[in-house]
């Protein structure tokens, strides 16, 4: 792994640990540097009827779905420790996410999303053998 040194009194480092995913430090050099980890973004807006893709989502991202027509499929990533998270808004009246049928959702049944527009809905979802577990964390956030 990269390590960062510095000359002086403060330094700034930032290294990017894989696709979408970087570690920044700062700090002075008698004091314990602050970490922080950024992760990618799975953003999309769906425009016209279409598929919402997420395949490129690294594990761990979070992203925010602007819902202006149905997304007629979604394309999940096929990282064994996939884990993503969704802010679906609904830019339009009515729009829905037609989810894939390996995704597994409490009770057998995804959830109803918010139609009304300007609300949002929090989606997790999260890799578990061969199938996703989604799951409605909160719905009509306005």
């Amino acid at each position: 792994m990269a390590r960062c040194s510095c000359a002086g009194s403060s330094c700034n480092c930032t290294f990017e640990a894989t696709s979408g995913l970087s570690v920044r430090g700062t700090g002075k050099s008698g004091d314990p540097f602050i970490i922080s980890i950024d992760r990618s973004g799975a953003d999309a807006n769906i425009a016209t009827p279409g598929p919402l893709d997420l395949s490129a989502a690294v594990p761990g991202a979070f992203g925010t779905v602007a819902l202006e027509a149905n997304a007629s499929e979604v394309i999940l990533p096929s990282d064994a420790n996939g884990h993503i998270e969704l802010l679906i808004r609904q830019d339009g009246t009515g729009n829905q996410v037609s989810w894939p049928s390996n995704v597994r959702w409490p009770g057998g049944v995804a959830p109803t999303l918010s139609t009304t527009m300007g609300h949002s809905d929090w989606i997790d979802l999260r890799r578990v053998g061969d199938h996703w577990v989604g799951r409605l964390v909160a719905a009509e956030i306005g």
